[in-house]
């Protein structure tokens, strides 16, 4: 095969945890409540009920106002205008519960961060390292996929081998899910690329960018422009 799958993890899962690891509010929170405040909390300016729809993935604008204005009256969201041009709301950022929302939204942003810090310090840098599959969209995730793609061959090696398992330690520790590292060699990702293989599709679509090359260049073949 022209690629493999390492399991960076060595315990076994007898009822593995699902992470949202895109939206972990709504993963506490479900439905449309949880999407609204997800859309809330990344938007850090007065919003219209249009633009909260669009950050909520919802095409119902009176479900979208119901669920505002239950929060208005819960005091985590106010509204700030009212008018003519439609109401604009935004949420009560200092307020004891929504800044507990925002630390909690910025969880992706942690692992992300903790990941690329670990791979910064690799014997041999990837020209890529995306993740990939559930885990970048706004599903449930049983693991988080990582895609690496090398500038040349695979390297082989302990030391790499072991810094992969504390990576998946790590990511273990941090999501209760374990890490499932795909690797291409550059030459293997270029023939990805060219065959449209479907994965390539998914690193353009929903890909999260680690360390390296973006997802938009590496779905374009222009992985070894560096």
């Amino acid at each position: 095969m022209s690629h493999k799958a390492d399991d960076s993890s060595d315990r076994t899962y007898v009822s593995p945890a699902y992470l949202r690891l895109r939206a972990p509010i709504e993963g506490l929170i479900p439905g449309l409540r949880g999407r609204v405040l997800t859309a809330l909390v990344r938007q850090r300016r007065p919003s219209s009920i249009r633009a909260i729809a669009r950050g909520s993935r919802s095409s119902s604008p009176s479900s979208i106002t119901a669920v505002l204005e239950q929060l208005v009256d819960e005091g985590l969201v106010q509204i700030v205008a009212d008018g003519p041009g439609g109401r604009y709301f935004e949420l009560m950022r200092e307020q004891v519960v929504a800044r507990h929302l925002i630390e909690i939204d910025l969880a992706f942003q942690e692992v992300v961060s903790q990941m690329s810090n670990q791979i910064g310090v690799w014997p041999t840098e990837p020209m890529a390292v995306v993740v990939v599959g559930p885990a970048a969209r706004y599903e449930p995730a049983p693991q988080v996929d990582l895609l690496i793609v090398w500038p040349e061959e695979i390297p082989a090696g302990g030391l790499l081998s072991l810094m992969k398992m504390t990576l998946g330690r790590t990511v273990e520790q941090l999501t209760r899910v374990p890490l499932v590292i795909v690797e291409y060699a550059g030459t293997e990702w270029d023939a990805a690329v060219k065959a449209r293989e479907p994965l390539v599709a998914e690193v353009l679509k929903d890909g999260i960018s680690v360390r390296g090359v973006g997802p938009f260049l590496l779905a374009h073949g222009l992985n070894r422009s560096r």
